[in-house]
């Protein structure tokens, strides 16, 4: 039965409105036939559209893509695969985050200027993740 190539669940910071892919790669012999996605949230289980996600059997991943349109659309993804040995036991799991676009840069200063280029440092605006 296939088996999940990390044993870690894995954390995905996604914004709202933004497409996200999160992979899911399997070790199988033989390779999987096909692959199953379940959100679960706070509104329950919810199992994600075929149409929404490919497979790469062969290679033994699943590419999920993933936009959230709301609050409720984050919680835990969930993939399973299965090839002719069955159904994977323990799916590998993502935790779906919200996340946010970084603060524009600050202190910025030109220097090296010259008539057709400049180089600009600045430092790096605050990050929010949660």
């Amino acid at each position: 039965r296939p088996l999940c190539q990390r044993k870690e669940m894995k954390i995905i910071g996604a914004a709202l409105q933004e497409p996200t892919t999160v992979t899911c790669e399997v070790d199988a012999f033989p390779p999987p036939d096909t692959f199953e996605w379940t959100l679960n949230n706070s509104a329950g289980s919810i199992k994600v559209d075929p149409d929404r996600f490919t497979v790469e059997g062969k290679e033994g991943k699943s590419l999920l893509t993933y936009t959230p349109v709301s609050d409720v659309d984050y919680g835990t993804l969930s993939c399973r695969a299965t090839n002719l040995a069955g159904q994977q036991v323990t799916p590998c799991v993502y935790t779906l985050l919200p996340a946010t676009r970084p603060d524009p840069p600050t202190n910025c200063t030109v220097y090296n200027l010259t008539h057709d280029s400049m180089d600009l440092m600045c430092l790096p605006g605050k990050c929010i993740f949660y």
